[in-house]
């Protein structure tokens, strides 16, 4: 008796099995350009710190985040109560936003906003 020879599968069988299975690629999450508020902080003190004289400290500037895509940062200085000598008053430095995906430095305030438009001085990082 002769030896069975198989046949050979259909072709629709043979491109199925031959069919790539697409690979899923992730969507990537964009890295925020500032995502804490230390960072928000030190943003604006590096932009702002040659407009003012004497140059204020880094610790002079406060960010709170108000919405999921942005940070408030206030800068100030409050007197030194326990100098008599020193000035009786608050020294401000501006209002500021920071949007937490480009960095981008927005004023937010009177202040802030004369501060921006002095070209000799604010320089956005």
């Amino acid at each position: 008796t002769p030896t069975p020879v198989p046949s050979p599968p259909p072709a629709e069988a043979v491109a199925a099995t031959l069919t790539p299975t697409p690979t899923v690629i992730p969507t990537p999450t964009p890295t925020p350009a500032v995502a804490t508020g230390t960072q928000a902080e030190l943003r604006v003190w590096l932009a702002v710190r040659d407009c003012f004289v004497p140059p204020p400290a880094p610790e002079r500037f406060r960010a709170y985040q108000d919405r999921a895509d942005r940070w408030i940062v206030e800068g100030r200085m409050e007197p030194d109560r326990t100098n008599r000598q020193d000035e009786d008053e608050t020294i401000f430095f501006g209002l500021w936003l920071v949007d937490r995906d480009t960095g981008r430095i927005t004023p937010h305030d009177a202040l802030a906003r004369r501060t921006r438009d002095n070209r000799f001085c604010f320089a956005e990082p």
